[in-house]
């Protein structure tokens, strides 16, 4: 988050976490640091639009996978098509 510290504080954004302090995943570091600041631009641009700018980061796991969301107040979706 410290990335995007000052884009939030411009924009006035709210991020609220929701996960437990720990969750361990098998992957590469760097990919999937680049895929959640991806995420997390998409987020922020949709933002300027909304009077109420907050976004929900949410994590969980099962005893198979883990599972990430990112959602904006504008409920952005990303058409399940152009994920391959």
């Amino acid at each position: 988050m410290e990335l995007f510290e000052n884009e939030l504080i411009i924009q006035g954004v709210t991020i609220t976490l929701e996960f437990k302090d720990t969750i361990f995943v098998s992957a590469d570091q760097e990919l999937i640091i680049q895929v959640l600041q991806n995420l997390l631009k998409n987020a922020f641009a949709s933002l300027p639009q909304s009077k109420r700018k907050e976004v929900l980061i949410k994590a969980y796991e099962d005893a198979t996978w883990v599972y990430l969301s990112i959602e904006d107040t504008l409920k952005t979706k990303i058409n399940p098509f152009l994920i391959k």
